[in-house]
């Protein structure tokens, strides 16, 4: 890694900044850190990231950082940016200037100090100054992300039919410090683009199934590993599972003659030689066709509750066997670019919802002393009473999309009492309501309410989809005969 300071016009500075994520292994050494001082105008740092026998390393490498003296300290920080970055900082004045440098990644949104010391440069211009560090070498495994487009393996696309962006950006938020991380929100337009449904911070349950890509249709990936860990991702392997549920899809092949037949193909989890829990990339042939050409895993997540995190790890076939893949720079395995949908997290929810109308109650007014209808019983309103639920409608996570409480009577005639729905500006987590009473003086419905045999109900729903539907709603009634003025 070399340094070139040099003047810059009226002392301006510029930086950028970008974040990158590796699996880390090893160590290597860099070339050395070279730093000129020309005036004390303003001050360019030239940086150029080499690992020890290669000429260039050509991929977003860490945060390059100036820690001190204060009046520069933060002026230049940057991102590599495909091995190469640049520094810009105002002039410091006369005499020596001792720089703190500092490297950091960030990895799975924690920071990891590569690197940090001290340079002294003499006030004297032109003076050249030599030092090497030693730094961890990164290195890729495939479905990690990296943050640039020259290594990878895999590009997970839609869960569902959830894509994990949009025009607009996330769909399924993968920002680790926000708290709707691996909820899906989905605009309006993109709703409407896709006919699904406008999902609002909705986490994901049920058995889901996830899609994704490999790169172009040569890829040498012909089997892989669906690794999950609970929680956010990890650089470590160990910190994972391998997903068992058996995935199947169906071929169907075109004959000569224009018949089609179609055989259902189980796709693993399979043993192969040594490894276990591979699933099988499905070989292109001429004439035959799948029916989910990217499916990737058919998940089952029943019992599950939180945050998980999936990625894939990739195997060749060499000799029959499968041999694990890695992208070790600069050469590569993979085809796919790295990317930052190589991995991701999502929220599982599989709670109950807790529906219930408590009781039913008269009073003479809103507030007084009330009697408790009994089951199967008579509500008599002819003396102007009003009627009270206390209910129940609740989600103990958090994830409650709506509730409402209505009646129906006679011939397909309802009615509304009382409802709420979730919206945006609420946060991440909406409850619903737990032993909330509903007061009201009057039943008001389509055509106007008579005396007749009602059915009070009250029913919720959650916002867990499985990516194609919402799938948690429930419902409680009550049943009574209602005498009306």
């Amino acid at each position: 890694m070399w340094y070139q300071i040099s003047r810059i016009g009226g002392g301006f500075f510029r930086h950028t900044l970008e974040r990158s994520r590796f699996v880390i292994v090893g160590l290597v050494a860099l070339s050395c850190i070279t730093l000129t001082h020309t005036e004390a105008m303003g001050y360019r740092i030239h940086g150029k990231v080499t690992i020890k026998g290669t000429a260039t390393l050509d991929y977003p490498f860490a945060y390059i950082e100036i820690t001190s003296p204060p009046a520069i300290a933060g002026a230049g920080t940057t991102a590599s940016k495909y091995g190469a970055y640049t520094i810009e900082f105002p002039s410091w004045g006369a005499g020596d200037l001792t720089i703190g440098l500092k490297a950091t990644q960030n990895i799975d949104g924690l920071e990891h100090l590569l690197y940090e010391g001290t340079k002294t440069i003499p006030g004297a211009p032109a003076t050249h100054q030599r030092v090497d560090i030693e730094i961890e070498s990164p290195q890729f495994e495939a479905g990690k992300y990296s943050g640039t487009t020259t290594a990878g393996g895999f590009l997970f696309t839609r869960v569902g039919n959830v894509p994990f962006k949009d025009d607009f950006g996330d769909v399924i938020i993968q920002d680790y410090t926000s708290p709707f991380l691996g909820l899906a929100s989905v605009t309006q337009t993109t709703a409407n683009n896709l006919y699904i449904p406008e999902y609002q911070h909705s986490p994901f349950g049920g058995t889901i199934r996830i899609y994704g890509q490999f790169g172009t249709s040569n890829s040498p990936v012909k089997y892989y590993q669906v690794l999950i860990k609970q929680g956010a991702d990890s650089p470590n392997e160990a910190d994972f599972e391998h997903l068992r549920d058996s995935l199947n899809n169906i071929k169907y092949t075109v004959h000569r003659d224009g018949h089609v037949t179609a055989q259902t193909v189980n796709l693993g989890p399979k043993t192969v030689g040594a490894e276990s829990d591979l699933y099988e990339i499905p070989t292109p042939v001429p004439n035959e066709y799948w029916m989910y050409p990217d499916i990737i895993a058919l998940w089952r997540t029943g019992g599950l509750e939180g945050s998980y995190t999936m990625r894939l790890k990739c195997y060749a076939k060499v000799g029959g066997l499968p041999v694990a893949m890695v992208n070790n720079p600069p050469t590569h395995d993979l085809y796919m670019a790295s990317n930052e949908l190589s991995t991701f997290t999502i929220t599982i929810d599989n709670t109950p919802l807790e529906v219930t109308i408590n009781s039913v109650s008269t009073c003479t007014t809103c507030g007084a002393s009330s009697q408790v209808v009994a089951e199967c019983g008579q509500i008599d309103l002819t003396g102007g009473e009003d009627l009270t639920f206390n209910i129940t409608a609740k989600h103990p996570k958090g994830y409650l999309q709506y509730w409402t409480l209505g009646f129906t009577w006679g011939h397909n005639h309802s009615g509304v009492i009382d409802s709420e729905s979730y919206n945006l500006a609420i946060g991440p987590e909406w409850i619903g309501k737990e032993n909330y009473d509903i007061c009201i003086s009057t039943l008001n419905g389509t055509p106007t309410p008579e005396t007749c045999a009602y059915r009070f109900y009250l029913d919720a729903q959650s916002r867990t989809t499985d990516g194609e539907k919402y799938l948690y709603w429930k419902e409680y009634s009550d049943h009574y005969c209602v005498k009306l003025p």
